[in-house]
């Protein structure tokens, strides 16, 4: 064997926001940048890795001399850019599609500033790391994975640099830090170097990468680590001791590996998890609004690129409200473990991020509006008030076939006539060829005038096109075109306070067990148990516990079973019938809308939580299955172990006899423990902190998620329509009260609709990684990306054969 090398990586992990809020993390960037720059000129064979493209921003803008040193270190080779992403996110968490522009920002920003295309990714200090992964990181086109956690003691490596394989048959050279962690104390590097030497025997590996420098505060190495690497080099003349890159680490790795053959590493086909699990469910004020924004900046993206292509127009820049989202995914902020001013922050920007994509989702549909025909019937008299269009729009790549609901004003003054009778007010819903639509009037809104009518609610079955729209008007007529419900298509309705049915299932409260249960051909699903609500004891930290123990993750002690105080029947068919639960805690109260729709195979939950706990979670608890499928990023993956981790927005819960689906729109935290499954709603742990807590210590330090919060779950009885019923929940149709006006455009359509000789929707799936997939065949010479610019994501590049058959990925 050649002679061993020790490759020494200095480098800085910096929190922009941890202990601190952004503001000081952007002072520290500078800093930091100018005490490493600083110290390389002192030592010309000292190097430096660093990533985020958002550090090399914060210089740019507030440092610009300081960045032009920095251009040149990197050019000289020294300074080593890794990471591609716009920020070391949390690798748990968040979605594809963010994953996605997290890359594609952060690549765009090195390859434009510096002509680097990045391959290596060094994520310091992410929370364990997802299975999906793998394919991200190669569709964003790196190749070496360098990661600290989970620690050895928690997942065991044969050797700390191994192949890992993903779901979709990608592969990463990858390195996890055998010993210790990414950062180091002023005295310790004696210490870690010597307990480095000890194992490389062990390790069997030519090339073994060293991190080493001070952080979370940024710092990097000091003079007094140079001078003892210095020192103990001269005393180990048996080793190749050299400050390295990460680039050059794994490209000597991969030349030992061609010399020393592929059987050399082991393999690794799963994904590397789990680490400090409390947190994939603390601090739920960052986390709801962080999924909230996600699927805002989708709907957002999709529409304006959309309404660009029918307008051959550009499509609205959201560059800059992707990079806020890639940055609210750090892996201290979207995790809620930073300090409670610093999460506040976080909670207004991410609120920011919200506002702006429903604007741009606004004015791009709004435009798009204003070339579809939304012209309306004529009234029964002169001056009767005409007919309120409204244009539902489909922000998915499959046609939409469920509910719609929207509220609009019938008139521009109260209808005196009905007041006192507002039910009477005759009313009637028309498609865009003026055909009767069976509907469901709802209460409105508003609390106001609810004696005469004035504002009109409805609910109907809506089929809307892939990618497209379809116009509606409703308004108030004194003799009404109506239309029966299909014969075929039984009503949801509500026997009695307690119970909902419709043609898939039938709900009812247990109040002996306060559970609610759920009964298909006279069976309960869950073999009895049905779903509950209780607190578990939770007095662990912000991250749960640090040291992995079974009590944190398993959820043991004794649950709290909710009570359930009230039970009011608020609608009864026959497109919709709602049941209104309150559940009480001991502090705390949940209130719950209980849905059921006429044809739709899932149990709908919309939850109100008035959380007023310490020291407990809650938890809504069912049958514990055999195994679940979860939702991850860049796939999904079955799991059969136990204790809290982390999935996204749909699960499916296999049992010996069925299986069963749970989407939401919010949530991230989930567990098959011992005696039960648990989705935990709320955990009542203290802010920034890494100790456990009884609830009754310390009250002066407010538990993180005090307040309201509000959520949306299904399940779903149909597992196979699982994944479709998630994408409908994150990406709802959209309906858009109009102006009245002739168009271009007709009153029903969508791309596939639109350009039929040249692009034709064949079929919908998902592919590998669970994102939506479009089957097209492509009947002109037009290049396909002419017609489906408005993804986002230049999947296809070449100019296609007549006729071809494709897949195109939609998102």
């Amino acid at each position: 064997m050649k002679k061993r090398t020790l490759h020494l990586l200095p480098n800085a992990h910096i929190d922009p926001v941890w202990l601190w809020n952004w503001r000081e993390g952007i002072t520290e960037a500078v800093s930091t940048c100018r005490c490493i720059v600083e110290l390389m000129q002192e030592n010309p064979d000292l190097t430096f890795i660093r990533g985020e493209a958002w550090f090399y921003e914060q210089i740019q803008e507030f440092a610009p001399e300081l960045f032009s040193e920095v251009r040149e270190l990197v050019e000289s080779g020294r300074w080593d850019i890794v990471g591609g992403g716009y920020i070391q996110s949390d690798t748990n968490l968040p979605d594809t599609t963010a994953f996605l522009h997290q890359f594609e920002t952060g690549r765009n920003y090195f390859y434009r500033e510096f002509r680097r295309k990045v391959e290596a990714c060094w994520s310091a200090d992410s929370f364990g790391q997802s299975w999906g992964m793998v394919e991200i990181y190669a569709a964003a086109g790196l190749k070496y994975y360098a990661f600290g956690r989970p620690e050895a003691w928690i997942f065991p490596l044969p050797r700390p640099l191994f192949h890992w394989y993903g779901p979709g048959g990608s592969r990463l050279l990858s390195y996890r830090l055998p010993l210790d962690w990414y950062a180091i104390e002023r005295n310790g590097m004696q210490r870690r170097l010597d307990d480095y030497a000890a194992r490389l025997q062990e390790w069997d590996l030519e090339n073994t990468a060293l991190f080493f420098g001070l952080g979370d505060h940024g710092g990097g190495p000091s003079r007094r680590h140079i001078e003892e690497i210095r020192r103990w080099s001269a005393a180990h003349p048996e080793l190749e001791v050299k400050f390295s890159t990460l680039h050059e680490f794994f490209q000597a790795a991969e030349a030992e590996i061609t010399a020393r053959g592929p059987e050399l590493l082991p393999v690794i086909g799963t994904e590397i998890n789990f680490a400090q699990r409390g947190y994939f469910a603390n601090c739920q004020k960052i986390k709801f609004p962080y999924r909230r924004a996600e699927a805002a900046m989708k709907r957002a993206a999709i529409a304006g690129n959309s309404a660009a292509a029918f307008l051959r127009a550009t499509a609205p820049d959201l560059k800059q409200e992707w990079k806020s989202l890639s940055f609210n995914a750090f892996h201290d902020i979207l995790p809620g473990t930073c300090i409670e001013s610093a999460a506040e922050e976080q909670r207004n920007w991410i609120g920011g991020i919200i506002h702006a994509a429903t604007a741009a989702e606004f004015h791009s549909l709004q435009k798009l509006a204003a070339r579809i025909d939304t012209t309306v019937p004529k009234p029964d008299e002169p001056d009767a008030p005409l007919a309120v269009p409204v244009v539902v729009f489909n922000p998915l790549p499959h046609p939409y076939s469920g509910p719609v609901e929207f509220e609009v004003a019938l008139d521009y003054r109260p209808i005196w006539h009905y007041q006192g009778r507002a039910a009477e007010l005759p009313v009637e819903l028309l498609d865009e060829n003026c055909r009767p639509v069976p509907f469901q009037r709802l209460d409105e809104e508003h609390n106001s005038f609810k004696t005469v009518p004035w504002r009109c609610r409805v609910l109907f079955h809506g089929e809307i096109p892939a990618l497209g729209w379809r116009k509606y008007t409703l308004s108030s007529r004194n003799h009404p075109h109506t239309a029966e419900l299909p014969a075929s298509s039984p009503a949801a309705y509500s026997p009695k306070d307690g119970v909902l049915a419709n043609d898939f299932c039938e709900v009812k409260l247990n109040p002996a067990t306060h559970a609610l249960e759920i009964y298909m051909e006279g069976r309960e699903i869950f073999g009895g148990t049905g779903i509950a609500f209780e607190t578990t004891p939770d007095a662990w930290g912000s991250w749960g516990c640090q040291k992995e123990t079974p009590d944190a993750f398993l959820c043991r002690g004794t649950p709290e079973r909710w009570q359930a105080v009230r039970c009011i029947t608020l609608e009864n068919g026959p497109e919709r019938a709602t049941l209104f639960l309150e559940f009480a805690g001991k502090f705390s109260r949940l209130m719950v809308r209980l849905q059921l729709y006429r044809g739709r195979p899932a149990v709908d939950l919309d939850l109100r939580i008035l959380w007023n706990e310490t020291g407990t979670r809650l938890r809504l608890v069912t049958r514990r299955a055999e195994s679940v499928t979860y939702a991850i990023p860049g796939g999904e993956l079955e799991r059969t172990r136990l204790g809290d981790v982390p999935g996204g927005r749909y699960l499916i819960l296999r049992y010996p006899e069925n299986s069963f689906g749970i989407i939401n729109d919010t949530l991230c935290g989930f567990g098959n423990y011992e005696n039960c499954f648990g989705v935990t709603l709320i955990r009542g742990s203290r802010f920034c902190t890494e100790l456990p807590m009884a609830p009754d210590q310390s009250p002066e330090r407010q538990p993180a998620d005090l307040g309201e919060h509000r959520c949306r779950l299904s399940i779903v009885l149909d597992a196979s329509a699982c994944r479709r019923l998630a994408a409908e929940l994150e990406q709802p149709v959209l309906p858009l009260v109009c102006d009245r006006h002739t168009g271009s455009l007709p009153g029903r359509g969508g791309l596939f609709e639109h350009f039929p000789d040249q692009v034709k929707l064949l079929d919908f799936k998902l592919d590998e990684h669970g994102e939506p997939i479009a089957v097209v065949q492509q009947f002109s010479g037009t290049p396909l990306e002419a017609f489906f610019q408005f993804t986002g994501r230049k999947a296809v590049k070449e100019q296609l054969p007549h006729g071809k058959i494709v897949e195109v990925r939609l998102s």
